[in-house]
């Protein structure tokens, strides 16, 4: 069994089991020892992966299905989710604003020209596995006509190739995601998409 110190089940998330994957020493001094960044240290690639997310999660939140998209309302979630305190100079936050609006406008062009299929977004779950806690976040869940449901994770991040993109690779964190999310929802044949931003070979 495994458990917390005051015998409760053990919580585990997406993220966590990510970063146990990729550096486990890392794991243990962000959640175990639970030592904290510098007060005040900057951190863009997360912001802005956070601002992207932010965006896209508001556009379909607010989109009215029985409206065309609209890139102009996608460019106003970007402006209202976009913090520039969050990075390290104003250069550098107008620099990845427009790398964000240039992301922004290849995915609408991809993914917006048709009808809105989205059911559910920003979907914060919590699932039991045992003597596991499971909690997790589905950036978007789609409803095809045919009743299938896709199951929509946005990736950002200069690893995304290697991690998500290669056919022999599955992250625990889109397994445990595909169960939690099977608890919840019923009667529906299971599709998963990746909806990546941008991949950079070096």
């Amino acid at each position: 069994m495994i458990t917390t110190k005051n015998n409760d089940k053990f919580s585990i998330s997406g993220s966590k089991l990510e970063t146990y994957v990729s550096c486990p020493k890392k794991y243990y001094y962000s959640f175990v020892r639970k030592l904290q960044k510098p007060y005040g240290q900057k951190a863009p690639l997360l912001a802005f992966d956070q601002a992207l997310h932010k965006s896209l999660g508001s556009f379909y939140k607010f989109h009215n299905k029985l409206e065309l998209f609209d890139f102009n309302k996608l460019l106003k979630s970007l402006n209202y989710n976009w913090h520039s305190n969050d990075y390290e100079s104003e250069e550098q936050s107008e620099e990845l604003k427009a790398t964000a609006a240039s992301f922004l406008k290849t995915y609408f062009e991809t993914y917006c020209k048709g009808e809105d299929h989205h059911a559910d977004q920003d979907n914060f779950f919590k699932a039991e596995m045992g003597d596991i806690i499971y909690s997790g976040k589905i950036d978007r869940i789609d409803q095809n006509p045919d009743g299938t449901l896709e199951i929509i994770d946005y990736k950002t991040g200069k690893n995304v190739y290697e991690r998500f993109v290669k056919p022999s690779i599955i992250s625990l964190k889109q397994i445990a995601n595909l169960w939690a999310i099977t608890s919840t929802y019923t009667m529906y044949d299971e599709v998963t998409q990746l909806y990546c931003y941008k991949i950079k070979k070096k």
